[in-house]
């Protein structure tokens, strides 16, 4: 995958959610007067929390048919289709855009969509647990700098771990 396998984690940038805002807007062009919904997720979405400075953003849809016929539009504003993405989530069409935007896009109020909220807004209203993941993440990061990868596998302990002893809140 052409994505950056290096990871850093670098403390909290208040610029996080306006940079959110306005890739919103770009990305809503592409889906003018096609209902869709768009969610900042991922660290970058909780405030005070340090990540990898990419900006996650996850886009429901009816369908992944709706979203597969935009991928020429979403190109053509810059984002890079990881068709390969699919092997590892194949519910899931993945975008990138210049090595800061992270577009997930999926079927709305489906499992990926839930799952995705539901940890942020967790994290969002616990700081000591938001605090915990910072000090894995960190840790990840020292261990596996080269290796996003095994990063990502060794955090989903922690993730399913937490959607597991925190009931529902609402997004």
């Amino acid at each position: 995958m052409p994505i950056g396998k290096e990871v850093v984690i670098v403390e909290y940038n208040p610029h996080w959610p306006e940079m959110f805002l306005a890739e919103r807007s770009l990305i809503e062009t592409v889906f003018a007067n096609i209902p869709v919904a768009i969610e900042h997720i991922g660290s970058t979405a909780v405030p005070g929390l340090a990540a990898k400075p990419i900006i996650d953003i996850v886009l429901g849809a009816d369908s992944l048919e709706i979203i597969e016929a935009r991928i020429p539009a979403l190109e053509n504003i810059g984002y890079e289709y990881i068709h390969e993405a699919e092997l590892i989530v194949p519910e899931r069409r993945f975008f990138v855009r210049d090595g800061r935007y992270h577009l997930h896009c999926v079927v709305f109020q489906g499992k990926i969509w839930n799952y995705q909220l539901r940890f942020r807004d967790i994290l969002r209203n616990n700081p000591k647990l938001a605090r915990k993941y910072e000090e894995l993440k960190r840790d990840l990061a020292r261990r596996y700098p080269n290796a996003r990868p095994i990063y990502t596998e060794r955090k989903s302990p922690f993730v399913e771990e937490v959607l597991e002893k925190h009931p529902q809140v609402e997004t």
